[in-house]
């Protein structure tokens, strides 16, 4: 999967939007609803000539979308934009900076891809996936309640001293077992319902997942 771009066909009738100021990219547009017909949406880098800077709340909630590009241009993903669709894979460009809660929830995802600089994953962000394995990049530093929830994670790889609402990502096993680690960075995986740091041997206060 690529990053949408001015290089795709789109129809800038598929895309109601808003004008918006951001402090540092200018004058840009939120993308408030998306009414086309095509199960793939290419998000482009302009649209009225203007640069996408937001996701807007619901934007693409419940559309039946089975594939989409996101440009790196984009600084929030709000509340719900992309819930209740067919999505098995996602890239989150550089550019995002914030996941607002349920963002991508209940979705059929198996591959996520979270470029360096995003700071903050909502609540319920990605609730309700497929997702075995997931790697954050060292720019996040919060993680919402339960935003890996119903998702058959096995491996978690984070940075240092993340701060994890409790009981985030559905299972307590691994944040037991990250906060008994001292908040370590690594790579903690989950064996015979156990979830232990990668090269270190399970403590004895591990807990099941």
């Amino acid at each position: 999967m690529v990053y949408g771009s001015d290089t795709y066909m789109t129809n800038e009738h598929d895309f109601t939007t808003e004008r918006i100021f951001n402090a540092i990219s200018g004058v840009g547009v939120k993308i408030t609803d998306y009414v086309g017909a095509d199960k793939t949406a290419h998000i482009p880098l302009r649209l009225n000539k203007l640069l996408v800077l937001i996701i807007g709340e619901y934007a693409f909630s419940k559309k039946e979308l089975e594939m989409v590009t996101l440009p790196n241009s984009i600084k929030n993903i709000c509340h719900g934009s992309f819930a209740h669709n067919n999505l098995t894979e996602i890239i989150i460009p550089m550019s995002v900076t914030y996941i607002g809660p349920q963002a991508f929830e209940n979705n059929q995802l198996t591959s996520l891809i979270i470029q360096n600089n995003v700071e903050m994953i909502g609540t319920k962000a990605f609730a309700n996936n497929q997702l075995s394995e997931i790697e954050f990049p060292d720019s996040v530093t919060l993680i919402g309640r339960h935003a890996f929830f119903g998702n058959p994670l096995k491996s978690v790889t984070i940075g240092k001293d993340v701060y994890i609402e409790k009981d985030d990502l559905g299972y307590e096993g691994f944040c037991v077992c990250y906060s008994q680690n001292n908040k370590s960075a690594g790579t903690y995986i989950c064996e015979n319902d156990m979830w232990v740091k990668k090269g270190t041997a399970p403590l004895a206060s591990a807990i099941q997942r």
